[in-house]
Formats: C-alpha cells, structure tokens, sequence
C-alpha cells in the first residue's frame, strides 16, 4: 500500500552537480522561482494526497503537478506515447553534468512549459526564449551554462529543514506533469522525451494526474510505498 510521507516534500533533498544542495520545499522553490522570474501570483504548495477531498484543498488553478517517489525503475518509456516533435514544449534531460538535478529539472518543466507564469523580461523568460528549438541535450548543456540561475540557486541553497542525503543512500525522483495543448504530459528527464498520458484540461489536470500516478506508479512499483507531491498552482492571495 502506497504511503503520503506526511509533511511536505522538503523530507527530501535533491543536489546538482557542482551545484550546491537545494531541499524541495514548497515556501523555498517559490521564493527561488520568483526570484527567477515566476510571476508572484503563482507558486508551490503541497497536495497532501491522491484521495477527492485532499485534492479540493489545493488552490485552482493548477499549472503542473511534481511528483516524488522512491525510484526503482530503469526509466524506460511504458506503454504511454513518447512525444517527439519540436514544437511540444521544453524538454530537458538529466545530463551527466547536471548529475542527481530531478528536483531543478521538474520545477523548470513546471514553469517554462507555462510561460504564461513567467515575468517578463526576467531570468527565466530569457532562459525560455534560448531553449526555444533546442533539443533535450542541448537544453541541459543551456542549464548547466547558465550562470544567473547557478547564482541564484546557491543563495536558496540549504535554506530548507534538513540536510542533503548522501549520494549511497535511497535514490528518490522528481517528475512532472502539465497539460501541453490539452494532453496531459509527463516531464522527466531521465527518459527519452516527454511523455503523453492522454487528454486533459485546465480543470482536471490535478484529477488527472492523480488517475495516472495511481496507475502509472503506485501501482506498478507496489514496494516503492512512499511518494509526495507539490503543486504549480494560483496564490490564493491574488485569486
């Protein structure tokens, strides 16, 4: 049986290759991402379950789902619909360079693939504008040269609750999901492009999400019982 690990999704820690240790929680990213250049009308709040009424609390609407989970997997596509052409979004891959970096490369999927959300004339909006056309290798090799968001990154470093887990010790991986022109899509970079979970909405896009991480993950890997999730969504102050 599949567990909500209670909290928030600071529990956990992902690292960057030369990059120094930044914690997944929702207060942190937020701050960083608008420092960045996510407009302050959006930001990251947990969703603490997969169950109707948990998924009501989380403020509307929703522009992405991160998902957590302890991985045992190879990675490699199931039977849902790589998608491959050009113009479907912005893709990076986890690099070797860019080392353990899920935790960065979900949050950007999150928000360079709703560039709506994005403040003019900002660090993101000119990174966005760079990796528009590149391929999913050259959009790492653009991360891993950026040095304005490298900067920013290591001022946000460590501001979370807990330490960064050491490299030996249980490996868990950051995915995202967005509605990319109505098909709910699945961004991860360790697999060969983004992937297509079928149609969605703006409204269901939570519902959604939750339907395929039951199916998609939870389901196959019955041993992996611990998972947590954050939300791109609203500011409930601005809406």
């Amino acid at each position: 049986n599949a567990e909500y690990m209670g909290g928030r999704c600071g529990t956990f820690v992902f690292k960057m290759a030369e990059w120094a240790a930044l914690e997944s929680n929702p207060e942190v990213l937020t701050s960083f991402m608008h420092d960045l250049g996510l407009a302050k009308s959006w930001g990251f709040t947990d969703i603490f379950g997969l169950d109707e009424e948990l998924l009501s609390m989380v403020p509307q609407p929703v522009l992405a789902v991160i998902f957590l989970f302890q991985d045992k997997t190879t990675h490699a596509d199931s039977n849902t619909t790589p998608i491959t052409e050009p113009s479907t979004g912005i893709f990076i891959q986890q690099t070797a360079e860019l080392g353990n970096a899920c935790g960065t490369i979900a949050v950007l999927h999150a928000i360079l693939n709703n560039p709506s959300s994005i403040s003019p004339d900002s660090i993101l909006a000119t990174f966005a504008g760079q990796l528009n056309m590149l391929t999913a290798s050259q959009c790492a090799q653009a991360l891993h040269a950026n040095e304005a968001i490298k900067s920013k990154h290591r001022s946000y470093a460590q501001e979370g609750q807990t330490a960064a887990v050491a490299d030996n010790e249980v490996e868990y991986h950051f995915v995202c999901f967005t509605n990319l022109n109505g098909t709910l899509t699945e961004w991860d970079g360790l697999k060969r492009a983004p992937v297509s979970h079928g149609s969605t909405t703006p409204e269901t896009l939570l519902v959604d999400t939750a339907r395929i991480i039951k199916q998609e993950f939870l389901a196959k890997n019955p041993d992996s019982v611990q998972f947590a999730m954050m939300a791109l969504c609203a500011l409930e102050q601005y809406y």
